[in-house]
């Protein structure tokens, strides 16, 4: 399946044996870009456990690894994610210098991050969104840094810091623009607008919530169209306008649907009977 990443053409590799051989030198964030633009996530997490045993490299089996920690998270199987991300970190070579390794280990972080906040865990994914941060400045990935920052505003979040949430959206807006990621950026308003909205700032919201909604346009990525329509229609919601927001949460259950997004489906229906 071949689709349009970020002005690039990717391609999810379609056997265990390929993906195992482009993990040796392809990085994560591009292998998890194509991983999200398939449209089953279940898929893809067979082929990531298909391929971990034929990685020829500690490295590869920690790319892949941590890539089935994310797409687990994806699919709200929470501690699972965790499990597959703790496996990743097992292939962590700890006896060379970090500079050889740091992409890397900013992917394990981030995986481990994002289960353990999924399970409710926020003030430890901060400490392990912070230590991908730290390997970012060590291997000088503009993007990894980029994704640790909203990461961290996501933790500060959930752990009842909207001030230091908001601090840390903002740096991620900046660093993300400046690397033109329109998929994080998208996410990166969508989440201040569900700031704004906690805030009692509808019309913030609504603008952050559209601009959101346009950028994910210009992705594949069927789970952030459900994130975005679902925060949007939460915006309009708190304007009340109840007819236009089931317009939108409508289309967030069936991308949710379509991909598999269980944490997106679960949110955008329980959303949609509050007005039903």
């Amino acid at each position: 399946m071949r689709f349009v990443v970020e002005n690039q053409i990717l391609e999810f590799p379609e056997t265990a044996e390929r993906l195992a051989l482009v993990a040796e030198f392809e990085s994560i964030q591009q292998l998890a870009a194509s991983a999200r633009a398939q449209r089953d996530y279940r898929v893809v997490l067979q082929r990531c456990d298909q391929a971990l045993p034929l990685c020829r490299t500690a490295l590869a089996r920690v790319l892949v690894g941590s890539l089935s920690g994310l797409v687990a998270t994806y699919m709200g199987d929470y501690a699972g994610a965790l499990q597959r991300a703790l496996g990743a970190a097992d292939h962590f070579d700890r006896t060379v210098p970090l500079y050889t390794q740091a992409r890397a280990a900013a992917a394990l972080h981030r995986a481990l991050g994002n289960a353990l906040l999924g399970l409710g865990d926020a003030q430890h994914a901060l400490s392990e969104y912070e230590a991908g941060a730290d390997a970012c400045d060590v291997s000088a990935d503009a993007w990894e840094h980029s994704a640790a920052l909203f990461n961290m505003g996501e933790a500060t979040a959930d752990m009842g810091d909207p001030e230091r949430a908001f601090h840390y959206y903002q740096q991620a807006l900046e660093a993300k623009g400046r690397i033109g990621d329109t998929w994080g950026l998208s996410y990166t308003h969508a989440s201040l607008a569900r700031l704004h909205i906690k805030a009692d700032e509808p019309e913030l919201a609504l603008e952050d919530a559209r601009r959101a909604v346009n950028l994910a346009q210009q992705t594949s990525d069927l789970k952030l169209q459900s994130t975005v329509h679902r925060t949007l229609a939460e915006a309009l919601l708190a304007l009340g306008h109840a007819k236009d927001a089931r317009e939108h949460l409508h289309v967030a259950v069936e991308t949710a649907k379509q991909v598999g997004a269980a944490p997106e489906l679960k949110a955008a229906q329980t959303t949609l009977r509050r007005i039903s």
